[in-house]
């Protein structure tokens, strides 16, 4: 059974001076890059089973299992947008902890990801995703950004197998993440195999700086999206708005 990851965007209701914080580990009904969606009640029965063991999912830095554990989670609950985390980050004990909470603190480290195995799902036709109905909640970690799977090559492997095509974005960092150049990957996008080329030791060198310019790249892209979906839901709600408008018009008509 392979141990999954997702990942949110998250804003902290709440972080004090003892290291107390709080956040969403999850947000229900959105589909992420591999095709999962989690539904309600899908922590229901991992939640339960971790309160009758007197336990709680563990809390590491960047999803690190083999490093130590930088907090504790307190309480962890679905309200009708996703799973609400409370926990405390160990800063009076831990070095690494209480640097994270200093990134916290100055919103520069503001995502958190679950880590969990899948029991039960069901694909749905209609939307292209699977369905979580019951996973088994591991750990809930901190990160510097959410990752839906720890690889872009298993999201397009998981389109292709059902029979998607990956987005030229998704392929070329996928290509990236096997080797290639951010050079090489586009050429290879865009025009072919034919198109590869050997580095040379400027790129070689230049490879250092990449991490970097992903990172801003990456920014922009999600930045876009979320414009993008504010914009659409902005949309959607004028239509509805406009649809209760002429019903209640309607209804006018046929009292007169």
């Amino acid at each position: 059974m392979k141990l999954k990851r997702q990942g949110v965007e998250y804003e902290i209701k709440s972080i004090d001076e003892q290291g107390y914080f709080s956040g969403y580990g999850n947000v229900k009904y959105v589909k992420d890059h591999a095709n999962d969606i989690t539904i309600s009640g899908a922590f229901t029965r991992s939640m339960q089973q971790h309160k009758a063991n007197g336990t709680m999912p563990m809390m590491f830095w960047n999803h690190d299992n083999q490093g130590l554990q930088i907090g504790q989670w307190l309480d962890m609950y679905e309200d009708e947008h996703g799973l609400v985390v409370e926990g405390q980050l160990f800063i009076d004990d831990i070095q690494l902890a209480k640097e994270v909470y200093f990134l916290m603190k100055k919103k520069l480290v503001k995502a958190l990801s679950i880590g969990y195995f899948v029991l039960e799902q069901e694909y749905n036709h209609d939307v292209n995703a699977n369905i979580l109905i019951d996973v088994e909640l591991v750990e809930v970690s901190p990160v510097n950004m959410p990752c839906n799977e720890a690889s872009l090559i298993e999201v397009v492997k998981s389109k292709l197998t059902n029979n998607e095509t990956p987005t030229e974005r998704e392929l070329e960092k996928a290509l990236r993440e096997i080797g290639l150049s951010r050079k090489q990957a586009r050429e290879f996008v865009s025009t072919g195999y034919k198109s590869f080329t050997p580095l040379d030791i400027n790129e070689q060198t230049s490879l250092d700086q990449q991490p970097e310019a992903d990172f801003i790249e990456e920014q922009q892209a999600t930045e876009l999206a979320a414009k993008e979906e504010a914009d659409l839901a902005a949309l959607n709600k004028r239509e509805e708005k406009q649809k209760g408008l002429n019903e209640v018009l309607a209804l006018i008509n046929k009292l007169k």
